[in-house]
């Protein structure tokens, strides 16, 4: 009997919520300006693929019918709770004004951009509901997953090639008018999508008994190794906008997978569902916490190590108690 859950991925989720966590926080900044930017912009940066194309493949590996309804609403749950929760914060500190300025400006994050980091959430419900509309017509699905890499070549040159890209004045015209700081328009459509779609190549494709599988462990190295060395590349020559999206990300992302694959018990499955719920908290959780830190004057190595403990801890609790209404946190 084929294993429901993958022990390596859910393993991987918990390391990647962990550089998630570095991306707001900045650690090491105090200490290392390099070492800061490597930690919490380059690393950090596989964070956001990895878990859409984690989405992406255990939706396409089941074969429900109502496999859509039921992502859509297992994403809502958790999305409406903490968007409340980061309303409430908001409120707390003064951030809304005005009665009529508040419900208007928090249905328009509710529903278009979403609150801080939750705009994940978001872009994994709507490319859903686009996967849906794609799967009524025939072969629509596949048109989509191709049509994604057209997304994917203009985020990498949006985000890693953006000084360079967008020296072309219909670039700046048409791509340029997107506002990076509103993930909606950049990294749903340039990154959340095609990563999610990922998911659907690998179960169609029989990667098993590819030499890529034979192989993924060595290639993931060479692949790290050219990620960086691109990065550095890009700097010195002022290519690069962001290090949200490189040429490098989508096979790093992609080998990940592959490797998790091919090694699926890395961990035990005890480890592997605390690495899963934990991961899960802090993701939702984290936010929260480093805005404390933050507020209160925390430098970014306290705060980043006080935002992975607190979520840690927490999270831990969540699962070992494994009480119905506590797991709507995660």
């Amino acid at each position: 009997m084929e294993q429901r859950r993958n022990y390596t991925i859910d393993f991987i989720r918990l390391i990647m919520a962990m550089f998630i966590v570095a991306l707001h926080s900045n650690p090491f900044a105090e200490y290392s300006a390099l070492i800061s930017y490597f930690f919490s912009q380059v690393l950090s940066r596989l964070g956001v693929p990895f878990f859409a194309a984690i989405a992406g493949y255990y939706f396409f590996r089941s074969d429900s019918n109502k496999k859509y309804q039921k992502t859509i609403q297992r994403h809502l749950q958790p999305y409406f709770l903490w968007s409340a929760i980061y309303l409430i914060y908001r409120f707390s500190q003064s951030e809304i004004g005005g009665i009529s300025n508040s419900i208007n400006d928090t249905l328009m994050t509710f529903v278009f951009t979403g609150f801080y980091h939750l705009w994940y959430m978001l872009a994994i419900i709507y490319t859903v509901a686009i996967v849906w509309m794609a799967s009524r017509y025939q072969q629509g699905v596949c048109m989509l997953y191709y049509i994604t890499f057209i997304c994917l070549l203009i985020g990498i040159l949006m985000f890693g090639y953006g000084n360079l890209f967008f020296r072309f004045p219909l670039a700046k015209h048409t791509f340029g008018s997107l506002d990076p700081n509103i993930n909606m328009q950049t990294q749903w459509i340039f990154s959340v999508i095609p990563f999610f779609m990922m998911g659907y190549g690998l179960n169609r494709s029989n990667v098993k008994n590819s030499w890529i599988y034979r192989k993924c462990e060595l290639l993931l190295v060479i692949i790290l190794m050219a990620y960086f060395a691109e990065v550095m590349i890009l700097q010195v020559f002022d290519f690069m906008r962001s290090t949200t999206l490189c040429l490098c990300t989508y096979p790093i992302i992609y080998l990940l997978i592959v490797v998790s694959l091919k090694h699926p018990d890395f961990v035990n499955a005890k480890i592997a569902r605390y690495s899963a719920g934990i991961a899960s908290f802090m993701y939702f959780g984290h936010i929260l916490f480093v805005l404390i830190a933050q507020r209160i004057g925390i430098a970014q190595t306290p705060t980043y190590v006080i935002a992975v403990l607190l979520s840690t801890v927490i999270g831990g609790i969540i699962v070992k108690l494994d009480n119905p209404i506590m797991n709507k946190l995660i």
